[in-house]
């Protein structure tokens, strides 16, 4: 409380609120009168009156582009104001709080409310022990009850920050004051807002971090490291998934069908980890919402339970993803992608998190571990001159590239590049190796079905003294064309979001659970709604709702199928799980050859 109490007088102060209440009538309703004072933004006058910054925009024309010192606003007074009513203290002044006396207050009783000494509100108000009577106004010392407030500092590098969305009326010096930093520290932060603030605006705050200074201290001090400035005693997750509890399941087609299927995994694994998250004394409450159209998205975000949200996981689908990314980015709210989806998704969505990497991150992590594993040997390029599959290639060229410690444009690349035609297996046959491994990079997919086929017929006709290895996208994995006795010759291997180790005890453990409470064998997806909820949860309950910045700490023991290495896309952007598994054919079983992380 006290603390709290400490912040309330830094907004008040920063924005030098020392004036009375002043209240007119127009038009038959009443206003306060408030003349705006030097630093005053919106927000903090909306604050101050205990209203939406749309109450005092829709009373006062033009304020949403701006204040103007001594500018007169009109703030309506609520139903039912009676003026011997108040909340003290009625303002500030300076090193004062001022209290305004109400009906059977005495002086006594106003010291033990404020924990301060009876003589000290006397030394500053003579004459109140002779006469006090409601409606009197009493100075009472901050510096007797509060903390002074810190220095102004700019934080250094490797302290914290916490996000801001920019309202209507702000400035960057009103900003900087509430936050106690300087607006050179901001700006540095921003790469230098070159262009002001916008409306709706995510804005890094730089936030001196004492759990920095106290992990830097020598060895042998144990430093529980928590910023409490953003703990809570409890918790407020919501799941939105396309339940479809409306809709007509019998006549659903196929696509809906599979999609509610998804819904309904990932929710009961994620029931599985939320127990196992309260047993480990998580305070997290957690609601369940169908949200699978536009209109379902819309309704959700006028629920209570959403408005006081610390976490959002889902929707699934984009369009209602989308929607409810934008009001998350408006309030604060951090929001879950929990199924593959392009990675626009993550513009201007800082809020968002994506768990599943996307293509490019994958041929991303294949092409560097290529460069960093097989310079060696004899890699081969397969570029099948689609246009579709143009994007991928041009990935691992560039990627191949950076992990080999070579120049784009460098004469010697590092590998030999085909290009897929009618004769392109007799090529390939050519560039082959005896004495090395032959790398054969395939990044195509689906349009080139049978440039793929052809290499297996080729590559099977030849004999057992090439020592070949396929990297390929997993959607080779879904050909049944591609028979057993091939993927593991070529040792076909490929990215990968996901693994599940069936021979891990966690992975036992959870399928035992999972068939005991629903009577039916848990899907990847069951596994992954176990995985989302397991990391955030644990990230909340140790980290609070400032969990974002400690992503890399957040433990991942336990994990089923999926990892977490999230990544920043953008200033403005979101977070990107860039956690690759490399799995490859060996045994006759898909196995991990490494977890590659980001070089």
């Amino acid at each position: 409380m006290k603390y709290f109490l400490l912040f309330c007088i830094y907004l008040f102060s920063f924005t030098s609120i020392a004036q009375d209440r002043v209240i007119i009538e127009r038009d038959g309703k009443r206003f306060y009168a408030h003349e705006v004072q030097q630093g005053q933004t919106l927000y903090a006058i909306s604050k101050l009156y205990n209203v939406d910054i749309s109450v005092i925009e829709k009373n006062n024309e033009g304020v949403s582009s701006g204040l103007a010192l001594g500018q007169s606003l009109l703030i309506p007074v609520p139903d039912g104001f009676d003026a011997d009513v108040w909340e003290n203290p009625i303002r500030i002044e300076g090193n004062f709080m001022i209290h305004r006396v109400k009906r059977k207050e005495t002086l006594y009783s106003i010291s033990k409310n404020y924990k301060t000494d009876i003589n000290r509100i006397l030394e500053h108000n003579p004459g109140a022990e002779v006469s006090l009577k409601p409606g009197d106004e009493l100075k009472i010392p901050i510096t007797d009850i509060y903390e002074p407030p810190i220095e102004i500092v700019q934080p250094g590098p490797m302290d914290g920050w916490q996000k801001h969305t920019v309202l209507a009326g702000e400035t960057l010096f009103g900003i900087s004051r509430y936050y106690n930093v300087t607006v050179e520290a901001i700006q540095s932060l921003n790469g230098g807002l070159k262009e002001g603030l916008k409306v709706d605006q995510m804005i890094l705050i730089p936030v001196k971090n004492d759990v920095f200074a106290a992990q830097t201290q020598p060895v042998g001090n144990t430093v529980e490291l928590k910023d409490t400035l953003f703990l809570k005693d409890r918790y407020r997750v919501v799941v939105m998934l396309p339940f479809e509890l409306d809709g007509a399941m019998p006549d659903a087609d196929k696509k809906v069908q599979r999609l509610r299927e998804i819904a309904m995994d990932v929710y009961r694994g994620s029931l599985i980890a939320l127990d196992s998250l309260k047993a480990q004394g998580a305070r997290i409450e957690v609601t369940y919402m169908d949200v699978t159209t536009q209109a379902d998205a819309e309704a959700a975000l006028k629920k209570s339970e959403v408005k006081n949200a610390n976490l959002i996981i889902g929707p699934l689908q984009r369009v209602p993803l989308e929607m409810v990314s934008e009001y998350a980015a408006r309030k604060g709210i951090h929001i879950v992608c929990p199924v593959p989806q392009s990675n626009k998704v993550l513009l201007k969505s800082p809020n968002l998190s994506k768990v599943i990497p996307s293509r490019d991150t994958e041929i991303k992590v294949m092409a560097t571990h290529v460069a960093k594993n097989h310079r060696k040997d004899n890699i081969i390029l397969i570029n099948s001159k689609d246009v579709q599959d143009a994007r991928m290639v041009q990935l691992f060229r560039k990627h191949f590239a950076i992990g080999a410690g070579l120049e784009n444009d460098s004469i010697n690349k590092g590998y030999i590049e085909l290009s897929a035609s009618s004769k392109f297996v007799g090529d390939l046959s050519a560039k082959l190796s005896k004495s090395k491994l032959n790398v054969l990079v395939v990044p195509a997919g689906d349009v080139s079905k049978s440039m793929i086929a052809n290499l297996q017929t080729k590559l099977q006709l030849l004999s057992s003294d090439y020592a070949i290895r396929i990297f390929a996208v997993d959607e080779w994995l879904e050909y049944d064309f591609l028979d057993a006795t091939f993927k593991e010759r070529v040792h076909l291997t490929i990215p990968s979001s996901q693994y599940i180790d069936f021979e891990s005890p966690e992975v036992i453990q959870f399928i035992h659970g999972f068939r005991s409470r629903f009577k039916i064998e848990p899907s990847e997806y069951a596994m992954l709604g176990y995985d989302i909820m397991t990391y955030y949860g644990k990230g909340l309950n140790r980290y609070g709702i400032n969990f974002p910045n400690h992503f890399s700490e957040i433990s991942e023991s336990g994990l089923l199928d999926i990892g977490f290495d999230l990544s920043k896309t953008g200033l403005d952007s979101g977070f990107e799980n860039e956690h690759v598994f490399l799995l490859t054919h060996q045994d006759y079983y898909l196995q991990p050859v490494g977890y590659v992380r980001k070089y």
